[in-house]
């Protein structure tokens, strides 16, 4: 049997294709259909041309009733009326411009008595003077022409003649006004040499007039002697044409900027300083021998015959070539008589003046005080506001800039010498507030100067003296320490930042003054007077750097519970043979050298001042855990004053507690201003010197004290070691978390794109299956 074929089946026999899907972003409209679409919006917008709109005054305004819509329409009437018959009229008044009519208040008709009419004549149309209804008044600008008569019409020609004529004349108005002007500029510019002079003193010199005052009434029918007053005093309107002086004056005086005007390099400005200073001492010195300026007289005068009146600037190089050769000689003598020489001053010399003090300060030296006395000299009798400005005013003469190999030599040993006469206020028995002042004035142009290694030097020696002194020292802190020691430390501390926790200099003292207050015994009330001193130094030095002494703290909370009697404050006392630390600030005042006496007044200004300190360790952010420190105060048995500011203050402090850290620092407090940046902590002198030189030093007690400061500066380091992992671990998780977000928003883009590529590549294979089946073919 023949095999069967299969007979192809017919195109129209196959089964109908399914419509393919259309892409969206496939679809391309053509512009036949856009034309469409926007015919038929423009006809949907578009009002249609059978409608009728009525577009006469009034009928889309429904406010308005039908009496006053036809009064609106008359009033148009006759406006467009007058303006057609008014067109060809011309009037020569400049006053009247081109409108000859206003329609008042059309809106709101003004209906009152005066402006009706009582003359009627008949109406006739486009006449002016035809009265209306009140409604459709119309007011003249010029009123004196409401009598005359109306003016024919004019033909065309005549009108364009009249212009023709009119514009001639204008232009040749402004000709000759053009001559008249450049005639007048050419005057006055050949007499300008000779009136320029006259001009700027009359309008330096001469002293501003006041404006003559005229009385006028204010109405034509008011007198100026009525009791009410109502003249008015108007001044003259001041005349508008144009004034060539005036102008000239104005742009002659007229400030412009000049090479001059430059910012000066350090090297001018100091020069200019120092000129002005010799100046103002040229006039001192003219003032005290009374002589005018007309006096003076440049003479040929020998070398002998000079007397009081050369210049101080003569004889300035010879000074200092003479000076410069015997500064090293001069430095080594002077080292070991200034401290003798001040120890032997009074302390009436050494302290400055209070009052007027003296009015003959020089404004220029010859030479800068290489000495003690010789700063004393020029202090002699002087306040401290004085001796501040003798001090600035030898910076300004001997200024590093103007001479750097003669000047420097002497500003450095100007600033030794003021360390040095700082060391000999410190030590005065009287009058520790004039002392102060002058004590910050000295270190104020110490840090102006800028002289590091010498400042940096000083303050360390005096911080190791006072470390000696306090270990090596026997009974209590009040006979191992005594006021110009404190002074000394506070000086230092001012002198030098307390921002930088490694610094050669503020780090040791701030241990110091913590150490004094933690470990050395407190035996009398003087001691407890002690302490107070040096906390109040101790919180000067941190508050610089908003940090918090625990030791200070401490021995708040301890002077607190002694005035109680609570517990122990002091270490054991064996000359009252004591053999418990129970003593308590009650019993201090009894105990003050050896005296006997009532203290009430000590007492309580101490218990104000521990109060203060606990005010200020907790307000300022520094210490928000007081809680804890003050716990065992009792407040309850305080004095009524006190108990309510503690309780203030450890009410705060548990409102907003936090876990106890070293160091805590506000975000919204102001940052403080360091006193003196130029002394930092990479300081120079120190890392030249062996780290043995202080440690050799150090004997029995001193070996203890040293190993206490060892293990708190290690206790330093690994708080900020602490304080820079945890913000390390901070930035690290913040890191982690921002790089898991972009990675999250990466992958949701990366998913979507192969999304939209599959989708695309499944439509295009059905695509293709469809167009092979249609076609029969099988590749």
């Amino acid at each position: 049997m023949p095999s069967k074929r299969k007979r192809p089946l017919l195109a129209s026999a196959a089964a109908k294709p399914r419509p393919p899907k259309t892409n969206p972003f496939d679809e391309q409209w053509k512009k036949a259909h856009r034309t469409t679409q926007r015919k038929k919006l423009q006809r949907a917008s578009t009002p249609s041309s059978n409608s009728f709109i009525d577009r006469r005054i009034g009928e889309t305004n429904p406010a308005l009733d039908e009496k006053s819509r036809y009064l609106f329409r008359l009033q148009r009437e006759r406006a467009n009326s007058t303006k057609k018959h008014a067109r060809f009229s011309l009037h020569d008044d400049e006053d009247e411009g081109d409108a000859f009519f206003s329609f008042e208040n059309m809106d709101e008709p003004d209906l009152s008595e005066d402006d009706k009419g009582s003359d009627v004549e008949d109406p006739v149309k486009g006449n002016l003077k035809q009265p209306v209804d009140p409604f459709f008044t119309v007011k003249k600008l010029d009123p004196d022409d409401a009598d005359e008569e109306d003016v024919e019409p004019r033909t065309k020609r005549e009108v364009m003649h009249e212009l023709i004529q009119k514009s001639k004349m204008f232009k040749t108005l402004r000709q000759h006004q053009k001559h008249e002007i450049d005639d007048q500029t050419t005057e006055l510019d050949e007499k300008l040499p000779q009136i320029m002079q006259l001009l700027v003193q009359s309008s330096v010199e001469t002293p501003s007039q006041k404006p003559k005052l005229t009385l006028k009434p204010a109405k034509k029918d008011a007198s100026i002697f009525n009791e009410d007053g109502e003249g008015t005093s108007t001044k003259h309107e001041p005349s508008h044409s144009f004034q060539y002086e005036d102008v000239y004056k104005e742009l002659a005086q007229e400030k412009r900027a000049t090479p001059a005007e430059r910012l000066l390099t350090e090297e001018e400005t100091a020069q200019r300083q120092k000129e002005q200073l010799l100046r103002l001492e040229k006039l001192r010195n003219d003032r005290m021998r009374n002589l005018d300026d007309d006096d003076e007289r440049k003479k040929q005068r020998a070398g002998d015959d000079l007397d009081d009146d050369f210049d101080v600037s003569s004889s300035e190089s010879e000074q200092s070539e003479e000076h410069s050769e015997d500064e090293s000689d001069a430095d080594e003598r002077a080292e070991h008589k200034d401290h003798a020489f001040l120890e032997s001053l009074l302390p009436d010399k050494l302290i400055a003046v209070e009052g007027e003090g003296r009015d003959d300060i020089p404004f220029a030296f010859r030479k800068a005080p290489w000495s003690a006395s010789d700063l004393q000299s020029l202090f002699q009798g002087a306040t401290v506001q004085q001796r501040s400005v003798v001090m600035e005013r030898l910076i300004k003469c001997f200024a590093i800039s103007l001479n750097p190999g003669k000047n420097r030599p002497k500003l450095m040993r100007l600033s030794e010498v003021a360390l040095q006469r700082v060391e000999a206020l410190c030590g005065v028995k009287k009058n520790f507030e004039v002392a102060a002042a002058e004590i910050d004035m000295l270190l104020n142009h110490v840090h102006a100067l800028g002289f590091e290694q010498i400042a940096s030097l000083w303050g360390r020696r005096h911080v190791i003296e006072c470390y000696t002194k306090l270990a090596e020292g026997e009974g209590s802190l009040c006979q191992r320490w005594g006021t110009h020691n404190l002074l000394m430390l506070r000086a230092v501390g001012a002198l030098f930042p307390a921002s930088d926790a490694r610094h050669p200099v503020a780090t040791p003292l701030q241990l110091l003054l913590s150490e004094a207050l933690s470990v050395q015994r407190m035996t009398t009330l003087a001691d407890v007077v002690m302490g107070v001193l040096i906390g109040d130094t101790l919180l000067e030095l941190l508050g610089e750097a908003e940090r918090f002494s625990p030791e200070l703290g401490a021995f708040v909370g301890e002077v607190l519970r002694g005035t109680v009697g609570v517990g122990p404050l002091a270490h054991v006392v064996e000359d009252f043979g004591k053999t418990e630390d129970t003593l308590s600030l009650s019993d201090y005042a009894y105990m003050i050298s050896g005296r006997g006496g009532d203290n009430r007044v000590t007492r309580a200004k101490i218990i104000n001042a521990v109060t203060c300190f606990a005010e200020e360790l907790t307000f300022s952010g520094r210490v928000p855990n007081a809680d804890l420190v003050f716990v065992r105060v009792p407040i309850d048995e305080l004095e009524k004053e006190t108990a309510k500011r503690m309780e203030s203050i450890v009410a705060r402090a548990q409102k907003g507690r936090i876990p106890l850290q070293l160091y805590t620092k506000t975000s919204g407090k102001r940052k403080f201003k360091l006193r003196n940046p130029r002394f930092s902590a990479e300081c120079g002198v120190f890392r030249k010197r062996p780290r043995s030189t202080f440690d050799n030093m150090s004997k029995g007690d001193i070996q203890a004290s040293a190993k206490r400061i060892r293990k708190a500066m290690k206790k330093e380091e690994r708080g900020l070691a602490r304080d820079v992992r945890r913000e390390a671990e901070l930035r690290t998780a913040e890191l982690a978390a921002s790089e898991k977000i972009r990675r999250e928003e990466r992958d949701v883009k990366d998913k979507a794109v192969r999304s939209f590529f599959a989708s695309q590549q499944a439509t295009w294979r059905a695509a293709e299956k469809r167009q092979k089946k249609l076609s029969g073919k099988k590749w």
